[in-house]
Order: C-alpha cells, then sequence, then structure tokens
C-alpha cells in the first residue's frame, strides 16, 4: 500500500470510529425506551460498517482503467436500474416516493449508484476531451449535460429532488475540476 492510500484509510477509519461515537452518543436512550437495548442502533450501523467494508475491499480489488473503460456501460446499467423503478412488484413504494429495489432480502436504491456512475463517468469523459474543454469550445459538455438530464429526470418523477440537486452539484464540480 502506497503512502498516500496509508494516509486515505487512517482518514477513514478515523471518520468511521468518529461516526459510530456520534451515533451512539444520539441514539443510546431512544434506542433502550423503543427496543431496550441501548446498542441496538449501533449494532445496526456495525452491521452495515461490516457490509460496507466488504465492499469497500471488493472495489479494491477493480482495475481503474477497466472502470473506465467502462463507463458507458455502467451509466445504461444505471438508467435501466432507474426505468426498472417503476415496473409494478420490483420497487416498493412508501413515503409518496417509489425509490427502492426490491431484489430478494436486500432494499437497493439505485440513485445513490448513479452518484458514484454518473462520476465515473464524468471523470472518463472530461479525461478523453480534455483538449478540447482547454480549447474552450463548449459543444463538449453537451453530452455529459445530456446524461445528467436523463438520470435527473428519471429521479425527480420518483420523486427525489435532493438526489438530483447532489448530480447537479457533482457534476458542477467534475466540470470545474475537467
Amino acid at each position: 500500500m502506497s503512502r498516500n492510500g496509508f494516509r486515505l484509510l487512517v482518514v477513514t477509519l478515523v471518520l468511521i470510529a468518529v461516526g459510530l461515537v456520534f451515533i451512539y452518543s444520539a441514539s443510546a436512550v431512544f434506542a433502550y425506551e423503543k427496543f431496550g437495548d441501548s446498542l441496538y442502533f449501533l449494532k445496526r450501523q456495525l452491521l452495515f460498517l461490516a457490509i460496507g467494508l466488504v465492499g469497500m475491499i471488493a472495489a479494491s480489488l477493480f482495475d481503474p482503467f477497466w472502470l473506465k473503460k467502462n463507463s458507458i456501460f455502467f451509466a445504461v446499467l444505471g438508467m435501466l436500474s432507474l426505468v426498472v423503478l417503476f415496473l409494478p412488484g420490483l420497487s416498493r413504494f412508501g413515503g409518496g416516493a417509489r425509490r427502492w429495489l426490491e431484489i430478494g432480502p436486500l432494499n437497493l436504491q439505485p440513485a445513490e449508484f448513479i452518484k458514484i456512475i454518473l462520476t465515473l463517468y464524468l471523470a472518463d469523459y472530461l479525461s478523453r476531451k480534455h483538449k478540447d474543454i482547454d480549447k474552450g469550445s463548449l459543444k463538449v459538455f453537451i453530452p455529459p449535460l445530456l446524461i445528467l438530464m436523463i438520470f435527473s429526470g428519471l429521479v425527480i418523477i420518483q420523486p427525489d429532488l435532493g438526489s438530483v440537486i447532489i448530480f447537479f452539484t457533482l457534476t458542477g464540480v467534475m466540470f470545474f475540476a475537467g
């Protein structure tokens, strides 16, 4: 592991530890009153943390160039996952929104994966078009804006305005960095 990779790991672990302390301190009394176990929410968070760590290790095994090469495929897959939300029987409706895919015991929110997919796609696209960007061509921004509009349109009709705001912010940051 490189020196920077080690630093990133340490910062991540410190943030996780601080988050666990905050979760316990903010929820212990409520958890005891509601569930009879002051560690209820901490235990749940530790379970999700374990799942997340497995995901982090799995993600670290992917070759970044393979991810870059397949970014358009992931964008299409992300769009399909958002469309599937509108098929009866495959998604869960709650709180006036239809934003969760039910896959066996798992409930997944495709908009969360779209944030990663959009970042991956924009990084790939902007790195390929850096010469056009350097020349000042604004036409280079049209394809990613179309992708952004498709993702945003599919998410806003769920409705999920918060995710759409994050999509736009993310795209703006990526454009600025690009």
